[in-house]
């Protein structure tokens, strides 16, 4: 009977398939038709759409075809027709391959179709495989087997087939295997027990041997096999599976040799058949593979997979999809991404972006709980670095992975702050926007919530407790001491984590938070806490106290390491001394700012935690951590000091908190007001900073008892003097009231010696408050410390005074010492030869020890002996010299803390007097200083030198008028012995800068000057610079003459007096020069006389030179500064000027008829202009320059040989203008 008629088909479809009504000989003619063929072009396309369209389009054709042939049902694998169906008579003989139940176009296609999967172009052989797939899922009749026999036959290996066509026959044979597993079937298959596994076998074994073949196909095969593995039964495996894997891949031998891709395809494994991996991998110890402890061993192996780049490998899929989803997903997380990860962004580029990729990849895996573990600290200096500028290679990817993470971030308030404390914490920076120009930050801070912001901190207290717990006691012992441990790893983290907490801006308003961070780190810096309950003594508490002491009662179940325990000190100071150092706002969303280091009810963060510590002592269960230094003999009772200090610390906190209400909560002025001693503001400052200071001893002393107990002893009497209980008697003399301030400063320099930054703030906080009461005492201890004493010259003032003297006797006790240093040289000389044995006696006594010593020579173990001992000298010698440039460095630090001290001074109070005593000081030093160690230290007392030079709001009354001008005259001095040029430049900033103070305002009158000091120690200088080798510049004089020109006029005469002295013609010619640039300027009415009484006296040094042949360059300074002093005094008094230089003429006269000069024309003109203005004639360009003369000439007589006269022209003009009005009025 003839075959049912087939479904309507749809408009759309009705152009590409052949209707039902059609005839035989319209069937035949399929291959020809154009429609048809058209489906395969669209199996090429690169749109994975049109590719769908087209399998199923090709489908829905292939499942009419066969229905109209008659043969089984497509949905169906049993039975067969009764009747063979029809052939095709327009196909040729040696094409007639199919089956009794296939129709041409199924045969036809599935041809077709293998032989597309080795085309290269554009999608073709991923769109053949998927229609290849469809139709072996639809048509179920097709044996499994026939299709594998075809695609190893078209697509087997010859011989001649090399390069890109042995290639594609790979790539045909896996898109192949693809598509059989793919269709579903393959799985049926396995269900059955009669050997037709076989096929499932056949396909592996085929799969691993071309795996072997190329470095770019392991990938690809690895993914089928895994394909393989996860549809397979669990007996089918372990019989036939496992072992053809064990054998073809090297699963037993190190993970050194594996491939990325067993990777993997073991995981596959593990999670399909929960196979333990150290059973059948025998370099692994546990029984899953991503084990913490397995992964540096793995290390290898994760690097290898960077071949894809720049495509992430298939490795990591399959890597963070297992340990994101593991049962213990945090710590896996936190293992995978600090142990694995960040060493990868401190390799290669090719790793880095790798690891960038790897990121991306994660976040869509990662719960909220797992996202803080993706920040190792790597990986964050990596991010900073490569999105500080865009030159950076790294630049592009790592943006990627940052607008990534954001995106995913800000989905959660947990990820957005775990986020905002790595960007922004130690291994990040603190202002991550700015330093990367992105709104990173910005965008996370403003999707953040308050709970969301305490659950995490209470996340991170659990995490901190339970590291230890959750690390098997194994990995603990096996890690190498020079590691640190899993332990200290994650507890490190939690610190950093909190540390940066409060370092940005997230807990700006949430000072519950803070307060919570505080105590956790106090308590777990100096205390343990055991499982005791009972408090030492029965103590009314008030408030939240004892909420606030359960919190922190929580048992650690392994006890805090040393370093893990220093660094939790570190970080609680660092926190400490930022919180006081910081303005929080009032309340959420507000802008009032409260004061530096303190809460919004008026307490500061300090005295809370002192509080804190009472409540602490009294508790039973926390234990006080006690260092070596403290189980030391005890020479102070330290508990009744600290009962003293405690009594101090409760009384300066209510007399704050007193002010502080006084002055009110949200007043600004209180943490940055500069006002007088008595204002309560600076009362508030003084005691606040002085308190401070006093808790901070306070939580050092459990662990230095007996070394702070003399500090803190000074700082209570000090306390006790400077803030009195009950008020004293206000006639007290200045000697007592002053003693305290210079106590407090000796006690400072004493707590700077301890490097820790966190000191220096709270000292240099205090030094600021009481800088106002600062006197010359204190600031010589300072001083003392910054440039110490040498041995056997006394103090510093000693030296001082000392280099003074010498610098005033000057030359006269030159010959002297000259002829004592030979008469040293002569005793040394002696003494030295007398030493070494240079005498007959001596060497012959050498010689006889030397002949009783060739009788008796050291054996072996004598020598081996000797060795040793030569060994442990040359040892110990190294370690001294290592101790002692470590001492070196570290007082080198010291007087640099020191040396802040002076700049705070000198930066809050400008206007004290004594900050002019400050310079001899400065410059001693500099000048003293001589060591290569000491150059940057130098450079610092050089820049706090010019910083007094510059300061502007100085003191303008109450001058020691005396000492300024004696400061001048020692600057002069020094700059006239001082071998260092920075030295010299300063003295004459310093100079300059005490003249200005001296003269007022008005820099026309002196004022306060001594003019005659300063004449003659200027007379004394500068005749130095003229007759002997010194560091002095002419610079240094132009700049001491100029700046001032009242006083340069004054001291003119000193320098051309002085300048025929000279003992070159270079110094002579600079007299010029600085005649010249003082005659630049104007010359005042009362200045006149002084000026042209120098008329003559420069005339005399210019004559001095004559006899001197001069180059043109410095013969042209000379006439250019005669040029503008007869310009000067021809504006003067023009008649006395050819009388006072008329002695020049000659000189002028033989320079222009000097041979020597003919091609210095500039000199030229300016000793014709010098003649001129001698001479008294006019200054013209004929009488400057002849050649100008001559050619002015030349151009008249050619104008009045061409041109008309200028009569003629007049007159042509006004008739033209005649005519031109005529015809106007007409």
């Amino acid at each position: 009977p003839p075959p049912p008629p087939p479904p309507p088909l749809a408009p759309s479809e009705e152009g590409l398939l052949f209707t039902a009504s059609a005839s035989s000989c319209e069937l035949a003619e399929m291959d020809q038709n154009q429609h048809f063929l058209q489906l395969f072009w669209d199996l090429a396309s690169v749109d994975p759409e049109k590719q769908t369209a087209a399998a199923l389009s090709l489908t829905k054709t292939l499942s009419l075809c066969q229905q109209r042939v008659g043969s089984t049902t497509t949905t169906t694998s049993d039975g067969d027709s009764e009747a063979p169906p029809p052939v095709n008579p327009l196909l040729p003989q040696q094409k007639r391959r199919t089956p009794s139940r296939y129709c041409d176009e199924l045969d036809y296609s599935l041809t077709r179709l293998i032989r597309g999967l080795a085309s290269s172009r554009n999608g073709a052989r991923h769109g053949f495989a998927l229609a290849l797939s469809e139709i072996l899922s639809i048509f179920a009749f097709i044996p499994l087997e026939s299709i594998l026999t075809r695609i190893n036959e078209v697509h087997a290996g010859n011989a001649k087939s090399k390069g890109l066509e042995t290639r594609n026959k790979w790539f045909a044979k896996i898109f192949g295997y693809l598509s059989i597993l793919r269709s579903s079937r393959v799985e049926e298959t396995l269900k059955k027990t009669d050997g037709s596994q076989s096929l499932f076998v056949q396909m592996l074994v085929e799969l691993l041997a071309i795996q072997s073949k190329k470095s770019f196909l392991p990938e690809l095969v690895f993914q089928l096999i895994i394909d393989v593995v996860r549809i397979t039964p669990k007996k089918i495996f372990l019989a036939d599976v496992l072992p053809l894997l064990l054998e073809s891949l090297p699963y037993a031998s190190t993970p050194k040799e594996w491939l990325p891709e067993m990777v993997p395809l073991w995981l596959a494994i593990e999670e399909t058949f929960k196979l333990d991996a150290s059973t059948y991998c025998l370099s692994l110890s546990q029984s899953t593979l991503l084990h913490s402890s397995h992964l540096s061993a793995l290390i290898p192996v994760f690097l290898n997979a960077a071949y894809t780049s720049p495509r992430l490998h298939s490795l990591w899929t399959a890597v963070l999809s297992s340990v994101t989803s593991s049962s213990s997903s945090s710590k896996g997380v936190q293992d995978l991404f600090h142990l694995v990860l960040d060493g990868f962004f401190a390799s290669t580029n090719e790793k880095k972006f790798m690891a960038f990729q790897v990121v991306e990849a994660a976040l869509p895996l990662l719960s909220h709980e797992q996202f803080p573990f993706i920040f190792p600290p790597q990986f964050t200096r990596t991010l900073v670095q490569s999105l500080s500028s865009p030159k950076n290679l790294m630049h592009q990817a790592a943006r990627h992975t940052l607008h990534a993470i954001t995106a995913t971030a800000r989905k959660n308030s947990h990820t957005a702050l775990a986020t905002i404390n790595a960007l922004q914490c130690v291994h990040g920076t603190a202002n991550f926007d700015r330093n990367t120009k992105t709104t990173t930050v910005g965008i996370l801070l403003r999707s953040l919530s308050v709970t969301a912001t305490e659950d995490y901190l209470q996340e991170l207290f659990v995490q901190f407790r339970s590291a230890a717990g959750e690390v098997e006691t194994s990995d603990v012992d096996e890690a190498p001491p020079s590691k640190m441990s899993i332990v200290d790893a994650r507890q490190l983290w939690v610190i950093e984590q909190l540390f940066s907490l409060t370092r940005g801006s997230i807990l700006i308003s949430k000072q519950s938070l803070i307060l919570k961070v505080l105590d956790f780190l106090f308590v777990h810096s100096f205390y343990d806490i055991s499982d005791a309950t009972t408090p030492k003594k029965k103590k009314k508490k008030k408030g939240k106290e004892p909420k606030r002491l359960r919190s922190l009662l929580h048992v650690l179940p392994q006890p805090i390491s040393p370093k893990i325990r220093s660094l939790l000190v570190q970080r609680f100071f660092q926190t400490l001394s930022h919180l006081n150092s910081q303005q929080l706002v009032e309340t959420e969303g507000s802008r009032k700012f409260l004061p530096y280091g303190v809460m919004a009810d008026g307490q500061f963060w300090a005295s809370l935690l002192f509080e804190l510590q009472e409540e602490l002592d009294a508790h039973p269960a926390f234990i006080v951590v006690e260092s070596e230094a403290a189980e030391e003999e005890a020479e102070f009772d330290v508990p009744a000091l600290k009962k003293a200090l405690r009594a101090s610390i409760h009384r300066l906190q209510n007399d704050c908190t007193r002010l502080f209400k006084r002055l009110g909560a949200a007043d600004n002025k209180v943490a940055s007001s500069v006002s007088p001693v008595k204002s309560p503001h600076a009362a508030l400052k003084q005691k606040s900073s002085l308190m401070l200071l006093l808790l901070h001893l306070g939580f050092m002393m459990p662990s230095k008892p007996q070394e702070l107990a003399p500090t803190v002893t000074d700082m209570l009497i000090i306390c006790d003097k400077l803030f009195p209980v009950e008020a004293e008697d206000k006639e007290d003399s200045e000697e007592e009231t002053l003693l305290p301030i210079e106590v407090m400063t000796d006690v400072f320099m004493h707590l700077l010696v301890d490097p820790s930054h966190v000191v220096r703030e709270i000292v240099q906080n205090a030094f600021r408050s009481f800088s106002s009461e600062i006197t010359e005492g204190a600031l010589d201890i300072i001083l003392d410390v910054v440039f110490p004493p040498i041995e056997g010259e006394g103090s510093r003032r000693d030296s001082e005074q000392g280099n003074a003297k010498n610098t005033d006797s000057g030359d006269s006790s030159s010959e002297d010492d000259g002829e004592e240093d030979e008469g040293e040289e002569e005793e040394s000389s002696s003494s030295s030869s007398s030493s070494f044995g240079d005498n007959p006696q001596n060497s012959s006594i050498d010689s006889d020890d030397e002949e009783e010593s060739d009788g008796s020579l050291m054996d072996d173990d004598q020598m081996f002996a000797m060795d040793k001992a030569v060994e442990s000298m040359l040892t110990n010698l190294k370690l001294a010299r290592t101790s002692r440039s470590t001492s070196d460095t570290a007082t080198l630090h010291f007087r640099f803390r020191a040396l802040d001290l002076l700049a705070i001074f000198i930066k809050s109070q400008p206007s004290s007097q004594l900050v002019f005593y400050l310079l001899r000081p400065l410059l001693h030093g500099l000048t003293a200083g001589g060591d290569k160690k000491e150059v940057s230290l130098m450079n610092k007392v050089k820049n706090t030198f010019l910083r007094i030079s510059s300061i502007k709001d100085y003191a303008r009354t109450d001058i020691d008028v005396e000492a300024l001008n004696e400061t001048i005259v020692h600057f002069l001095s020094v700059a006239t012995v001082s071998k260092i040029p920075e030295a010299v430049s300063l003295c004459v900033d310093g100079s300059l800068f005490l003249m200005k103070v001296l003269m007022g305002q008005s820099e026309e009158e002196l004022g306060e000057l001594s003019l005659p000091s300063l004449k003659e120690a200027f007379s004394k200088t500068f005749t130095v610079f003229m007759t002997k080798r010194t560091k002095l510049t002419k610079p240094f004089f132009a700049k001491f003459l100029t700046r001032f020109p009242t006083i340069g006029w004054q001291l003119l005469p000193i320098v051309v007096e002085n300048a025929l002295k000279a003992r070159n013609t270079y110094l002579k010619i600079s007299a010029f020069e600085l005649v010249q640039q003082l005659c630049q300027g104007k010359v005042s009415a009362e200045l006149s006389t002084v000026f042209l009484s120098l008329r003559a006296p420069v005339a005399t040094l210019a004559l001095s030179l004559s006899e001197t042949p001069l180059k043109a360059k410095q013969l042209r300074a000379l006439v250019q500064c005669m040029v503008n002093v007869a310009k000067t005094s021809n504006r003067l008094e023009a008649s006395s000027t050819k009388k006072a230089l008329s002695s020049l003429l000659p000189y002028v006269e033989t320079i222009l008829s000097s041979p020597q000069y003919v091609t210095a024309k500039a000199l030229l003109n300016q000793a014709r202009t010098l003649q001129a203005l001698i001479s008294g004639t006019p200054l013209t360009k004929s009488n400057t320059d002849p050649s100008k003369k001559r050619k002015l000439e030349r151009t008249d007589s050619a104008e009045t040989e061409s041109t008309p006269s200028k009569r003629q022209r007049t007159s042509s003009l006004s008739k033209k203008k005649e005519g031109s009005e005529a015809v106007s009025v007409s």
